[in-house]
């Protein structure tokens, strides 16, 4: 397999920290400010579930996700036909 050395420098870590907080701490950030109840994003309110209630009740957006749901289903039914149907090499 693989005969180079593992190296595991403090460096190391410390950059794929940072690098992960820097990939993953405004998705964070969206979740929890999804939660509030003002609509100023820059003024918290207090924790609500009222932006999911009203996107919930939006009959175009529940439109528009049943519409991508059926087109992933689609793609991915054609796209694996292929898989089976054709030969490898």
């Amino acid at each position: 397999m693989n005969n180079l050395p593992v190296v595991r420098s403090p460096w190391r870590i410390a950059i794929l920290v940072v690098g992960f907080t820097f990939l993953y701490a405004p998705m964070l950030m969206l979740v929890i400010y999804s939660f509030n109840s003002s609509k100023l994003v820059t003024v918290w309110a207090g924790w609500s579930f009222r932006w999911y209630i009203e996107l919930f009740h939006d009959s175009a957006m529940i439109s528009a996700v049943g519409l991508s749901l059926t087109i992933a289903a689609a793609s991915a039914t054609a796209s694996g036909d292929p898989r089976y149907q054709l030969p490898r090499w």
